[in-house]
C-alpha cells in the first residue's frame, strides 16, 4: 500500500500511527474500475504524488504478464510528477526496473526543484508536448492517469484535441474533489442514503459521518 499521511486526515493518520510491519489489515475486495485491461501497444501512465500507487500496481501486473509471454510487444511510459524531490516515492525501484526492462521508460518530474537539490530529471509540468517528446505519436496508445483533478482534466482535453479517442483515456480521482465539490459558501456537503453531512471545519471526508456517530 502507498498511503500519504495528511496532518488533518483521519484515515491516513490512524494507519500511520497504528500499522506496523507484520500487522494484518482486514480489507474489502477491490470494487473500482481503474484497471489496466487493454490491447494497446503502448501504455502511458501519468501519476501525481501519491497517485503513483495504483499505477505502480498496474506496472507490476503488466510486467508479470510479459514474463508469461503476454504483451511482449508493448511499451510502457511512466510519467511521475511531484513538487519536491523528497516526495518522490518508489524512485529507486522504478530506476532499477527501467535499467533491466527495455520496454519500460521512467520519466520522474520535480516541478519545484532547486539548484541545491541537484535534480537531474524533468522540471516542467506534464503537458501533451512532454508526452510527445518521449512517446512520439499516440497511435494505438492508452493513457492511465491518477493525479490532481486539474492536471488530469487539462491533459484529457488536450489529448482529445490531439485526436486521441476518449475510450483510450482512463483516470482515477482521489481527495475531496473526487467525490463532491466544496460549495461557494465554503461548506462541503455529501449525502449517503438517508444521511446528509455538512461541514466547514473538517478538510477531509471521514470526520463528517464520524461526528454524526455513523459507523463506517
Amino acid at each position: 500500500m502507498g498511503i500519504k499521511k495528511e496532518d488533518t486526515g483521519v484515515g491516513s493518520s490512524w494507519l500511520w500511527e497504528n500499522m506496523q510491519t507484520g500487522k494484518s489489515l482486514l480489507a474489502s475486495l477491490p470494487t473500482g474500475h481503474f484497471t489496466c485491461n487493454t490491447a494497446a501497444n503502448r501504455l502511458v501512465f501519468i501519476a501525481g504524488g501519491i497517485g503513483i500507487t495504483p499505477l505502480r500496481a498496474m506496472l507490476h501486473h503488466f510486467l508479470d504478464q510479459q514474463k508469461r509471454g503476454q504483451n511482449k510487444d508493448s511499451k510502457i511510459f511512466l510519467f511521475y510528477s511531484n513538487s519536491y524531490q523528497e516526495d518522490v516515492i518508489f524512485h529507486q525501484e522504478f530506476i532499477k526496473i527501467a535499467q533491466k526492462t527495455p520496454d519500460f521508460t521512467y520519466i520522474p518530474i520535480v516541478t519545484r526543484a532547486t539548484a541545491a537539490d541537484n535534480w537531474q530529471g524533468e522540471t516542467q509540468r506534464i503537458s501533451v508536448a512532454t508526452l510527445r517528446h518521449y512517446v512520439g505519436n499516440f497511435d494505438n496508445t492508452a493513457f492511465y492517469m491518477c493525479a490532481n483533478n486539474d492536471l488530469m482534466h487539462k491533459l484529457e482535453n488536450a489529448l482529445l484535441t490531439e485526436g486521441v479517442e476518449k475510450t483510450k483515456i482512463h483516470y482515477e480521482s482521489f481527495g475531496i474533489s473526487a467525490v463532491s465539490a466544496v460549495e461557494n459558501d465554503g461548506y462541503f456537503r455529501r449525502t449517503w442514503g438517508d444521511f446528509s453531512f455538512e461541514t466547514a471545519s473538517t478538510p477531509t471526508l471521514f470526520p463528517c459521518p464520524r461526528n454524526r456517530r455513523l459507523r463506517l
